[in-house]
């Protein structure tokens, strides 16, 4: 009979054992199934960024490769960029002209771009006071002199050889060529002017994923950036 009830116990404790270490082997299958199916979407974003930001550096590629020449832009091969312009879609040639550049630089039918091409000059002001200080700034190897103009608690204003005072455009070389004032440094140490040579393609949606490239290089001797956004 002792020996029955204790057949009865053995049997029970390896009952005992196998329900808890099964509740323990579904506790850990349960957690690593969670912490799989809430680090899968991240991995798929990350892997769906890292995608876009290669699409996006292969594009900007081509197009340096395309428009470059010796180490500078090439004011023929921007051309065919440049006709790229305040994209329209209702608008035929518009569509047309975006759907050109896409195909120039492989990117799919599926996917957008935004692109564009700045010349920027900076300009140096480096005598003066806390209202007015001069400097210059240089466009195709020429001098010109800038001003700029402290009217309220910083420097908002600049004047290039004796211009207007202006905070968003001013004309400069000869002939004059339009450039938008980019930057105004606060204390009036320097400035920056902005000439767009490239605006293609439509503006990018807010919420949409993207992912933006920008490229330097040099164009008729002043410093050039191109930006291509991809989504």
């Amino acid at each position: 009979m002792k020996g029955y009830y204790m057949g009865m116990k053995q049997k029970a404790q390896v009952k005992f054992d196998f329900i808890v270490g099964f509740f323990l082997f579904t506790v850990v299958v349960v957690y690593i199934s969670y912490s799989a199916v809430q680090s899968f979407p991240r991995y798929i974003a990350q892997a769906s960024d890292n995608a876009m930001r290669l699409e996006a550096w292969k594009a900007s590629d081509v197009f340096m490769r395309t428009s470059e020449r010796n180490g500078a832009m090439d004011t023929d091969k921007l051309n065919m960029f440049s006709s790229c312009v305040h994209y329209n879609y209702d608008d035929v040639d518009s569509r047309n002209s975006y759907a050109d550049v896409k195909s120039i630089l492989n990117v799919s039918d599926l996917n957008d771009i935004h692109l564009t091409f700045d010349i920027l000059l900076f300009g140096i002001a480096d005598t003066g006071d806390n209202n007015l200080r001069n400097g210059s700034t240089i466009l195709r190897g020429a001098n010109y002199k800038i001003a700029l103009q402290n009217t309220s608690t910083y420097f908002d204003e600049v004047s290039v050889a004796g211009g207007p005072w202006s905070s968003t455009t001013v004309d400069i070389g000869t002939p004059p060529e339009s450039y938008d004032v980019l930057k105004i440094d606060y204390d009036g140490e320097f400035v920056i002017f902005r000439k767009r040579l490239v605006d293609c393609g439509p503006n990018v949606p807010i919420l949409a994923s993207n992912s933006v490239v920008r490229r330097y290089s040099t164009y008729t001797k002043s410093v050039a950036m191109m930006e291509l956004t991809y989504w």
